[in-house]
């Protein structure tokens, strides 16, 4: 779609200035930036392919026992405001390992959401409590 998109701009700028164009096809092998961005396909395999090292990453102890104090503290305000106050302290910290943390928050786990939303709006009653009408 975009290329149809490109070729009808180029048709109408072509009918529109009345320009001439040519068109010839470059070979990769002549192409200068096709050159530069060619990796050699030697880069491309490891020598020994057990010996790629992994990247993993882990919540450190300390940094667990600082968010969770942190979330604590700050009354368990949720993941966003706790990630906040603890990047204040320790800017390294991840969005992540403050969720894996607030994800075993037994206060937090123990707090039930409600049942239903309240889009707002009013109650069609015909009295109040003190037992007037609304609008008296």
């Amino acid at each position: 779609m975009h290329i149809r998109r490109r070729v009808a701009t180029i048709v109408a700028l072509v009918k529109e200035y009345e320009l001439k164009l040519a068109v010839a096809l470059v070979p990769s092998a002549e192409n200068k930036a096709d050159i530069l961005k060619r990796v050699p396909r030697r880069w491309m395999t490891p020598q020994d392919p057990f010996d790629v090292t992994a990247c993993s990453t882990t919540v450190d102890p300390e940094v667990e026992q600082l968010i969770a104090e942190v979330h604590h503290n700050a009354g368990h305000p949720g993941i966003r405001r706790t990630f906040y106050f603890s990047r204040r302290r320790v800017p390294t910290i991840s969005k992540r390992s403050v969720s894996e943390v607030i994800s075993t928050c037994n206060v937090c786990q123990s707090i039930d959401p409600a049942p239903a939303k309240w889009n707002g709006g009013r109650q069609n009653m015909a009295n109040n409590w003190h037992g007037h009408h609304p609008l008296c």
